[in-house]
This record gives C-alpha cells, structure tokens and sequence, in this order.
C-alpha cells in the first residue's frame, strides 16, 4: 500500500496544475484557416483572428463580418512513471482526459472605404477543470490486513480575453494597428491527503494535507501590430506588452499533519488560513515576426515568437506559517516565475480550388516553466510539439473547416521541486508523458 501511496500522492501533486496555459504560448490557436496552420499567420493572417494575431493586418478585411469558431474536442492521456528507493522498484499512473477547448469570437466593421477598420474580440484563453479522486484501502504489505489512502485534487484555470481594435492600411499595402485587451484570470487550486497504516496491531504511520489557493485577477494587454505586402510576400510583426495589472484578491489554507508512533519526533502540525489577499499576476512581453509567400495556388507561412521571462513573484502573498510542533515558521505561498522561450512553425495551404483548400503545419511550444525556482501555479516543465491540418471550403458567404492535430510531449522530472520531490519521501527519479488528439470544426460568416 505504502509503494502505491508513493505513486498516488506523485499524480495528486503533479497532475493538480498541469492545465495552466502560462507554461505554453501557442497551445491554443483562434479563427478558420489560422487554426488549420496552428496559429502560424503573423505575417498573413487569412482570416479575422487578425485582431489576435496581428491587427495590422485587420485593415485588409473590407467587409463587415464576424467569425464564430466552435471548440475543438481534445483527447489527452499523461503518463507519470516514478522511481524510489523506499520500496523496491517503482510505479506507474496514467490519466486520461476529455474536454472541450477554448473558443473564439471577433468581428471588424470597415470605417472610410474600408482602409481604416474596428474590431472587436472574445476570446478564451484557456478554461479547464480537472477533478482526481483515488481511494485504496489495504493490504499493507507486506503482511498486515489493513491500510488507507484518498487523495484528492482539483484545479479550475478560466481566462478570458475581451479586446477592441483599431487598423489602418495606407495606399502602398502597409498596415498597421493594435488591440487593447481586457484579461481576466481566476484558478482554483486544492489539494487532499491522507494515508493510515497498521503494524503488528498499532497505527505505525497517519497523515493529513489539506492546501488551497484561489484568486481572481484583471490586467489589460495592449498588441500592436505592422503589416506589409511586397509583390508575393507578406510580412509582419507584433509586440505584446506587458500586462498592466488592474485589481486581483484571493485566498490561501494551509493545514498539515503527521502522527508515527515508531518516531514521536515525526508529529507535525499546521494550520492557516487568510482571505482578502491580493493578488498580482503577471504576463511578460513578447514580439514576434512571420511572413508567407504566396507561388500559385501553394502558400508558405512561417512565424517565431521571442516572450520574454519574469522573476519569481508571488501571485498570493500569505503570512508565514508557525507550526504547533517544533518546526520554524516556513512559508507556503502561490508563487509564479517565467523563463524565457522561443517558439517557431512552418505551414502550407495548398488551394485545389478558388473554394476549397488543404492545410498543414508543425510548431513547437516549449515551456515557460522556470527552472530551479519551485513555483508552484505551474508544473508542466516538459515542451510539447504540434503538428496538424484539415481543409476549408466555402459556402455563399459561410467559411466551414474541419481538421486534426496532435501534440506530444514529455520530461525527466526535477525531483527536487515542491511538486515532485515534497509529500513522498525516498524518490530517485520521475518523468512524464503527454499526448493529445483535437479534432476540430469551425465556421466563419461574412455579412
């Protein structure tokens, strides 16, 4: 039972904030055609997403519309595998997931012939609730009739963008423009242990870990953005700047314990709670470059993004806390930090006809997760890598798409960080492995 307690606790800790967008830039990708190329369009946006990607591309759309893209359905499978010296050998746990990915919404209305535009955006940039609930009881080898465990996670990320735009395009095919999001953020993180065991008739080991954090926090982000097209190539460039916090407040718990009769010095215990605490999350700056060239009916893309990295911070800064047993006070806080990435990818479409056309892309995503740092509002350390595409084909004035993409992934765990090393003792070695399938169907319409 112990052996198994080891592995449970590991997928408790580490599968509780694997969802968080902010170790990845480009997981999610917005609009028709944009999302058959992975999000790969800051130099040709071919659809509305532009007030997304590039809003200096926005003043090439001359048409009132207003695009609708449904979610796409994702399978994904996490596999942790973990090695310790405790017992003999080690473990193994999957999880699988279904779900429902963010959707997106935006709509430009043309000003003066068209060469000046407004936009507007909805967007989500990430909404997931994940719930783990495992229960075991006995035998506790090797021998005894009796042991017990229940862990007990659930994490609830939700942010959404809302954003206006503005574009102008000059005579000589250049535009420039930005949009000013509204971003709000709220995540719910808790955390349930508890383990008993019976030797030779007395309880040799007990425990209980309760850890809570939850917060809501409003920043603005503002994007501006150039384009240009030169013959058949286009370019463009975007920065993303960052974010300007508004209002944030959130709560934190903390509450342990431990009771081995084999070792009165193991007992410990903890409590603490605090409401009306502010919060502070942040977003780096990015900047990031594309371009297409256009030979017949095939089309070439490229984009590369540069964000930057933030130093470690608290998102909930709780007081310190002071145990009833002889430990020191220590702190226990929701803490965020950035490294610095830079992602890439390459897309093709290939127009069969003026109404119907083939997409593909690969792009990579690696994580923002900073290292040696022991955060704790993200885990996902590991990069991942897309690869996907579909067709477009048009109705009257309905745009219909339908693809799939697949993104795979995976790490040797740091053992030392709080959300592998802490809570299960005599681990030598962890790592991971995630895949995911989407498949995709969305529309836009033009009025």
């Amino acid at each position: 039972m112990r052996r198994s307690l080891i592995a449970i606790l590991g997928l408790l800790l580490a599968a509780t904030p694997l969802a968080a967008q902010d170790s990845y830039q480009w997981s999610e990708a917005y609009g028709t055609q944009a999302n058959l190329l992975g999000g790969v369009v800051v130099g040709s946006v071919p659809d509305l997403s532009a007030t997304f990607y590039n809003p200096g591309r926005l003043a090439s759309i001359q048409s009132a519309g207003v695009s609708l893209t449904s979610r796409t359905f994702e399978y994904r499978t996490l596999d942790l595998k973990i090695e310790q010296s405790t017992f003999q050998g080690g473990d193994e746990v999957g999880m699988t997931a279904f779900s429902v990915t963010p959707s997106f919404l935006a709509g430009v209305i043309p000003l003066k012939g068209g060469r000046t535009v407004l936009g507007y955006t909805f967007l989500t940039r990430q909404d997931t609730e994940e719930r783990i609930v495992i229960e075991q009881e006995g035998p506790n080898p090797p021998e005894d009739p009796f042991g017990a465990v229940l862990a007990y996670s659930e994490n609830r990320v939700g942010e959404n963008w809302g954003g206006v735009s503005w574009a102008h395009r000059t005579e000589t095919a250049i535009g420039f423009g930005v949009t000013v999001f509204v971003a709000q953020r709220g995540q719910r993180i808790k955390r349930v242990a508890t383990a008993q065991a019976v030797d030779s008739g007395l309880p040799s080991i007990s425990g209980n870990t309760i850890r809570a954090f939850e917060y809501n926090d409003w920043r603005l982000v503002v994007k501006p953005g150039i384009s240009a097209r030169f013959a058949d190539i286009d370019f463009g460039a975007t920065i993303t700047l960052p974010g300007i916090h508004v209002y944030g407040s959130g709560g934190a718990l903390y509450t342990d314990s431990y009771v081995d009769a084999g070792d009165p010095a193991a007992g410990r215990y903890a409590w603490r709670e605090e409401k009306e605490l502010e919060s502070s999350f942040a977003s780096p700056l990015s900047i990031a470059v594309g371009g297409a060239w256009r030979k017949g009916s095939t089309t070439l893309y490229a984009s590369a993004e540069w964000t930057a990295a933030l130093p470690k911070r608290n998102v909930l800064d709780a007081d310190s806390i002071v145990p009833q047993d002889a430990r020191a006070p220590f702190e226990s806080d929701l803490v965020y930090a950035r490294r610095s990435v830079f992602n890439w990818g390459v897309g093709i479409e290939e127009r069969l006809r003026p109404k119907f056309a083939l997409y593909g892309y690969f792009s990579t995503d690696p994580s923002a997760r900073a290292r040696d740092e022991l955060v704790n509002l993200t885990f996902a350390a590991w990069d991942r890598w897309h690869a996907g595409g579909g067709a477009a084909f048009t109705i009257g004035d309905l745009d219909l798409i339908g693809g799939l993409s697949y993104t795979w992934g995976g790490a040797d765990l740091d053992i030392d960080d709080e959300s592998i090393g802490s809570g299960f003792p005599g681990v030598t070695s962890a790592s991971i492995k995630e895949r995911s399938l989407r498949a995709l169907i969305a529309f836009e319409l033009t009025l």
